[in-house]
């Protein structure tokens, strides 16, 4: 759980509960990459987050969307799975990728990965690198990606299951903020 994460009523129940149907889970969030990210009515307060994460539960409830990967902000799985894969690959340090290595090492391993779609957190996002004046987040991104590809190959990062790697129609790539992807339009 990151120290920019505002938890929200039975998030732990919700996320510990899906590992029944998943070895690592991950909720949804206002400020995440990929499938995690989602659109929200605004809040204000707590009591508005608490009421917003109230509504996302009665609308999808414990439904876990199967994915190859979470982003790190917050995962829950249990220690025997550090057991039989490993920890976290600390050379992708500082940031973004580790916990995707560490998804992906766990699916070779046959195990599954899911976002919990009924629980929802609070994410300020990029707390750590905000304190980190020195550091250069768009390169650090680019070589740990580079390291991520090289590891598990060019389409690494699709995090949908069975997502087609070559775009058909019109294609989104919502967010993408530097990550702009060949046949999108990279908004």
């Amino acid at each position: 759980l990151n120290n920019d994460v505002i938890v929200t009523p039975w998030w732990s129940d919700r996320l510990i509960s899906a590992l029944n149907q998943v070895s690592i889970v991950g909720p949804v969030t206002n400020y995440s990459a990929g499938l995690q990210k989602i659109t929200t009515d605004l809040y204000n307060d707590k009591d508005e987050l608490n009421k917003v994460a109230g509504g996302i539960y009665e609308d999808y409830e414990d439904n876990i969307q199967e994915v190859n990967w979470v982003i790190g902000f917050c995962m829950v799985f249990k220690k025997s799975l550090v057991d039989e894969i490993g920890y976290f690959d600390e050379s992708i340090w500082p940031c973004c990728g580790e916990e995707i290595d560490f998804c992906l090492r766990a699916k070779k391993a046959g195990h599954k990965i899911g976002i919990a779609q009924g629980c929802y957190l609070h994410h300020d996002g990029s707390a750590t690198f905000k304190a980190m004046d020195d550091l250069d987040y768009k390169n650090i991104c680019l070589k740990n990606e580079k390291h991520l590809e090289s590891k598990w190959g060019k389409d690494w990062y699709r995090q949908e299951i069975n997502a087609s790697p070559t775009p058909q129609g019109l294609c989104l790539n919502l967010g993408c903020g530097y990550k702009h992807l060949a046949g999108f339009i990279n908004v």
